[in-house]
């Protein structure tokens, strides 16, 4: 399982792009089953994108900024944090893990759940932030944000 909706259904795992994923977690609609095309029975197609399998992304989101700065020091920050905030959905750390790379914003040898250890109500979410996907995590009063290239949305 990666994620879960908000309705409760499992959204299995797919080769399609981290965005369309994520923009699926967020709509509250079973994830679509995988379309064959008609010209290669190999070649599955995301119904969602229509990315086809061997176009599949293997980039993860990357650490962008923390959520004081993201507000403070980039046009309209404010508002594209308060849009994430009302649009996010959590998500379990195995499957905010599978879409994220954390690399950059932890130390060298501390873990995801080191980095957590201290904050009983941390969590895990995905969102939108300008209308684009973005990962993050909640902890100590304070969001860490991911982006798909790592710049601010």
């Amino acid at each position: 399982m990666l994620a879960t909706s908000r309705k409760g259904q499992s959204t299995p795992d797919c080769f399609c792009s981290l965005a369309c994923l994520i923009n699926d977690i967020l709509s509250n609609d079973h994830f679509e089953e995988l379309q064959v095309d008609s010209h290669n029975n190999d070649d599955r197609v995301c119904s969602k994108c229509g990315r086809r399998e061997k176009e599949s992304p293997t980039t993860q989101f990357t650490y962008f900024n923390q959520c004081d700065r993201w507000r403070t020091k980039y046009s309209e920050g404010e508002k594209h944090w308060q849009e994430m905030m009302k649009r996010k959905v959590k998500i379990d750390a195995e499957s905010f893990l599978s879409l994220t790379n954390t690399e950059d914003l932890l130390d060298e040898d501390e873990t995801v759940y080191d980095f957590v250890a201290d904050d009983p109500d941390h969590g895990f979410y995905v969102s939108t932030a300008n209308s684009k996907p973005v990962t993050f995590i909640a902890h100590a009063g304070f969001e860490f944000i991911f982006t798909e290239d790592g710049h601010a949305p």
